[in-house]
């Protein structure tokens, strides 16, 4: 447990690192370590490499760990978008700037067309402050997609829902599993109405409406997965039949290994652990740089004092209730209990007539240790 939290706090968003890549990578190994979605909230906000995206992201309330995503996704957009038109400020020279009001307000309307112009070009790649374009498909800068060699972050897959062939879209990175609604009566699956809204990454607006949702097993080679929820959609939102998420992909149970263009399934045993414990620090405490100190921590089967190692350049303050971490609960291995042996006395010992006594008291105290 000690050697996961570690792993886990040391893991931070590196420079050039994109977004994407840290987060998913993050809330694993925040997963790993049971923790609640305000703890995987408060953990990748620490390891996040820009200050303003932290303070910005630290200032809203998110109801989970993909509403987080959502607005990092959208933040940085936005301030792609800002970039790019200060840019294009720059690039156009102090003549632009000459511009009297009068000129502003005397614009014809026959030089409103080209304001379809400028909203296409607005639409080419976002580009970093290099100049150079974002691929959409790995989302990392230097190329488009058009020219990307990494393969296509969606793939086509048939997927076994319910005993039923589907044509699927196996995409790692959705928060969830979709269905057509044609889909869903079509197969007769039993239908549960509950609007929620389904966001996608970028401007706010790029969201869909999802009235129902169906529980269903999905298989896929050779892994399943039971019960999973699968929201219903239009079919004019959906190309495929069922587009398969994060619930399969990212489950306990599922592995799998991508070889070229392809995704191939496994099923796993998941390993039995042991039942956990919620541990908080009890007293405001600051630790140390660099040193050891001792934490007195509540859970709540108790209390107790425990060492811990502050790897900080400077001291850090915990305060009282914070989240430690979570520990194991063990059972300590039955102790057989040997009563004491007699000692030998130093008479017991025949050792001959010709010996000294100094040979009898060596071979007393040997016998005895």
């Amino acid at each position: 447990m000690t050697t996961r939290w570690k792993r886990m706090t040391e893991r931070v968003q590196l420079k050039g690192e994109h977004i994407q890549q840290y987060f998913h990578s993050k809330v694993k190994l925040c997963l790993k370590l049971n923790l609640d979605a305000a703890e995987i909230i408060e953990q990748v906000l620490i390891g996040l490499w820009s200050k303003d995206l932290f303070s910005a992201m630290s200032g809203r309330v998110h109801a989970n760990v993909d509403a987080l995503l959502h607005d990092i996704i959208e933040y940085e957009h936005k301030v792609g978008q800002r970039q790019e038109r200060a840019r294009a400020q720059a690039n156009a020279g102090p003549s632009t700037s000459r511009r009297s009001s009068n000129e502003s307000q005397a614009t014809s309307a026959t030089e409103r067309p080209n304001a379809r112009v400028n909203n296409a070009v607005s639409k080419r790649p976002q580009t970093n402050e290099q100049g150079e374009p974002r691929c959409f498909n790995c989302q990392a800068y230097g190329h488009i997609s058009r020219n990307c060699r990494e393969s296509s972050r969606i793939v086509h897959r048939t997927a076994i829902v319910n005993n039923t062939k589907f044509e699927a879209f196996i995409d790692p990175g959705s928060a969830a599993c979709i269905m057509k609604i044609s889909s869903a009566v079509i197969n007769q699956l039993q239908i549960q109405y509950e609007t929620t809204d389904l966001k996608s990454f970028g401007p706010s607006e790029f969201r869909v409406i999802s009235p129902a949702y169906v529980i269903v097993n999905i298989k896929i080679d050779n892994a399943t997965v039971s019960n999973i929820k699968c929201r219903l959609v239009s079919d004019e939102n959906l190309p495929v039949e069922i587009l398969v998420g994060r619930p399969f992909t990212d489950h306990e149970t599922v592995k799998y290994v991508k070889e070229g263009d392809t995704l191939t399934f496994f099923q796993v045993d998941v390993p039995l652990t042991a039942p956990g414990l919620h541990l908080r620090a009890r007293t405001d405490v600051t630790m140390l740089p660099n040193s050891i100190n001792f934490i007195e921590i509540a859970s709540s089967d108790g209390s107790c004092r425990v060492p811990a190692t502050g790897n900080y350049p400077v001291s850090t303050r915990i305060k009282e209730g914070a989240s430690i971490g979570r520990g194991e609960i063990a059972e300590l291995p039955v102790l057989t209990i040997v009563p004491e042996k007699r000692p030998i006395k130093m008479e017991e010992i025949v050792i001959g007539e010709r010996r000294r006594i100094t040979e009898s008291r060596r071979r007393t105290a040997r016998y005895n240790k």
